[in-house]
């Protein structure tokens, strides 16, 4: 089977098309890949397989930034029908972000079988335009369900790789010692690094462990706040500019305080931890808010703007201290989970191409 994958933008829209392609190899082993990416795109870095470059870019809110999007869209479908046409494939499945869209509309139009993943609560603008054209839409949140009426939509959350998975346990601490994580992405976020600021300045005299992922470019910084606050050589302070073993690392931690996109948070299920959600307020649609609204308002998490995030220290250190409430944050969080997603995922495939 020939599978043409594309999503793109962010790691979030990346590593689900990943996952589901490593999933059918592993179970149809002729499966043949590649990857339609934008020039400049995350994808370029993440994926193994063969790329294919086209000219698209999304919309934006000035009438002459989207009369250049009209403009690319249209030379973008005129690149997809020549890989098409060059790599001619059985399937094609998107994850996510504008690059799809002239993907699985012009394989739809020639007559193949394609489906999308949408990973946030409220779908993106391109999957809601791109749901008359997927044979099969998979969703990771049942309240998505309602945006596409009619059409054929498999709950089936979000997909893993086989390093994420194999790494991943979900256990609840129940030692005497506490370890809490911090982080804000690979880059770094200046309001998480504010939080984890007051964190750790919050559990000085504690005898709590507080990892920090601050990244790469706010490194230096934080460095300094750290020493300014005399708590660089706290021992029970670790600093790290990127997370690269965050399967590990949540086997050690109790709580966790996080961003709240869609990988973040099935990250958290998966794990059964206790988090603090910090939607990022720059998202296209809110869609971090939204994702994160839907965990609180069953209880699962605790959510916090950003104008509020001076409560954060003190949530923490509440939570530290009252184990029935940790555990039934945990307990609660993993109801969110779908375990078998990836063999959910496999399985409408096999029904979709009938092998």
């Amino acid at each position: 089977m020939r599978v043409l994958l594309c999503g793109g933008g962010t790691a979030g829209h990346v590593n689900p098309a990943l996952a589901i392609a490593e999933t059918i190899k592993r179970n149809y082993h002729d499966s043949t890949f590649a990857y339609v990416a934008t020039e400049k795109g995350i994808e370029n870095k993440l994926v193994p397989y063969p790329k294919y470059i086209i000219s698209a870019i999304g919309l934006k809110k000035s009438l002459l930034s989207n009369i250049k999007t009209v403009y690319y869209t249209v030379k973008s479908i005129n690149q997809c029908k020549k890989i098409i046409k060059d790599f001619s494939p059985d399937l094609v499945i998107g994850t996510g972000g504008y690059s799809c869209y002239p993907v699985i509309r012009t394989a739809s139009k020639m007559g193949i079988k394609t489906a999308i993943h949408e990973s946030n609560a409220y779908p993106g603008k391109t999957t809601r335009m791109l749901s008359k054209y997927a044979d099969v839409i998979f969703i990771n949140y049942a309240e998505s369900k309602r945006y596409f009426e009619g059409k054929n939509t498999v709950v089936c959350g979000i997909p893993f790789l086989q390093s994420f998975l194999s790494n991943a346990h979900c256990s609840i601490s129940s030692g005497k010692e506490r370890t809490v994580l911090c982080f804000g992405g690979s880059l770094g976020a200046e309001k998480m690094n504010e939080c984890a600021l007051m964190i750790a300045k919050s559990i000085e005299n504690r005898n709590i462990k507080l990892i920090w992922g601050c990244g790469g470019r706010e490194y230096s910084k934080c460095k300094q706040e750290l020493t300014k606050a005399g708590l660089y050589k706290n021992d029970n302070i670790e600093l790290r500019d990127y997370i690269d073993n965050m399967a590990e690392i949540l086997n050690m931690v109790d709580i966790v305080i996080c961003r709240a996109g869609a990988i973040s948070i099935a990250e958290m299920a998966y794990n059964r931890k206790c988090t603090v959600f910090i939607p990022s307020p720059n998202v296209t649609d809110n869609h971090q808010y939204k994702n994160a609204k839907v965990l609180a308002d069953k209880g699962a998490s605790y959510l916090v703007q950003e104008e509020n995030i001076s409560d954060v220290p003190g949530i923490v250190n509440m939570l530290l201290d009252d184990d029935k409430k940790r555990n039934e944050l945990c307990d609660k969080i993993g109801e969110f989970c779908i375990r078998d997603s990836n063999k959910i995922i496999y399985r409408e495939i096999k029904k979709l191409m009938h092998i």
